[in-house]
């Protein structure tokens, strides 16, 4: 019986990635004992990944090609690699345009879709004000930063310039910074439901750290399930059990990874409005949709928003969205128009 648990800090470490209880995946399915069913786990990013697939593809056939995916992403993207395409592009001090990969590109290019049409809520410029509050990759914090330390920071709000040929960002000051955190793990998701499919695997899960994209059936011929954790710091519950349907799923929450001062909890969720941890009841945020990249982007982006806001800007856009809201000692289901259906 797996369990995706709560980690310390990691690559990828700006928004806690809420457990889907992987027990409903492996544990509740183990009737079927089918030989063509398969499936490993390794490390990644800090935390890990898994997958299971259905078809005579082996495990060899398929983890070699996993670790250079995710090692090519984390040369891309990790803010803990100090020679990473991301490191090198934050420590150039020019706006000239920087060279970057592809893949480096499509991230941003869907961050920057997630900051308009959230406005702003998602900012990948907001490296500066996650460092500050500790959950970055300059280490952990016990004291909240001033309001005067808040306001010197590098913090743009804006989109980030991109140019598609040949690929390259551009900074809109020296002094920005940005962080992928919460989006790239996602896309790494999608990198690797790309290279199954690829190698003609038709029917699979695959999770980085509990984000997740599906295709077709499991070894029972059901849709994918997956549970959704009540936000309880005490234990861990399943609120409610979501089929995929060929989706990708992303949750993100406030409740572990925080620290405390004189009571008061801060979340390692920043507003990059306001660049302090969210304050409101809103938990956790579930997003569905086809690609896990804009999920994990969602789903941040949803956290950052209030209720009244979040519904709003999800039923826009069409998107199946459940939110878990604090009301004393329970919680509270909230769905989107599309999450209903």
């Amino acid at each position: 019986m797996t369990l995706v648990v709560d980690l310390p800090p990691f690559v990828f470490s700006k928004k806690f990635y809420l457990s889907l209880l992987w027990w409903l995946i492996f544990g509740l399915l183990l009737g079927c004992r089918d030989t063509s069913v398969g499936s490993f786990e390794g490390p990644t990013m800090g935390t890990t990944y898994s997958v299971k697939w259905q078809g005579d593809v082996s495990e060899s056939d398929l983890r070699p090609g996993f670790e250079r995916i995710l090692q090519s992403i984390n040369d891309q993207m990790s803010t803990y690699l100090p020679d990473s395409e991301i490191s090198r592009f934050n420590e150039q001090n020019s706006e000239d345009w920087f060279p970057i990969s592809r893949e480096f590109l499509a991230v941003v290019t869907a961050a920057n879709q997630i900051f308009q049409e959230t406005t702003g809520a998602f900012d990948i410029s907001v490296g500066p004000a996650v460092n500050l509050w500790g959950f970055g990759p300059t280490g952990r914090v016990t004291k909240a930063p001033s309001d005067q330390a808040l306001r010197a920071l590098s913090v743009f709000h804006q989109r980030v310039p991109t140019r598609e040929s040949p690929p390259a960002l551009k900074k809109v000051s020296s002094g920005q910074r940005i962080d992928l955190s919460g989006i790239a793990k996602g896309f790494a998701v999608d990198e690797l439901g790309r290279f199954l499919e690829a190698s003609g695997v038709t029917n699979y899960l695959v999770e980085i750290g509990g984000e997740v994209r599906s295709k077709g059936k499991n070894d029972q011929g059901l849709d994918w399930r997956l549970g959704v954790e009540r936000p309880d710091a005490a234990g861990r519950v399943v609120q409610r059990i979501i089929p995929l349907r060929g989706m990708s799923l992303a949750t993100s929450g406030d409740y572990r990874n925080y620290f405390e001062e004189n009571g008061k909890r801060f979340s390692h969720i920043i507003d990059p409005r306001t660049r302090k941890p969210v304050n409101h009841m809103v938990a956790s945020v579930s997003v569905l949709h086809p690609e896990c990249m804009m999920a994990d982007g969602y789903a941040t982006a949803f956290m950052v928003l209030n209720l009244e806001e979040g519904l709003r800007v999800a039923n826009e856009l069409k998107l199946p969205v459940l939110w878990l809201v604090r009301e004393g000692e329970s919680f509270r289901e909230v769905l989107s128009a599309s999450f209903e259906k």
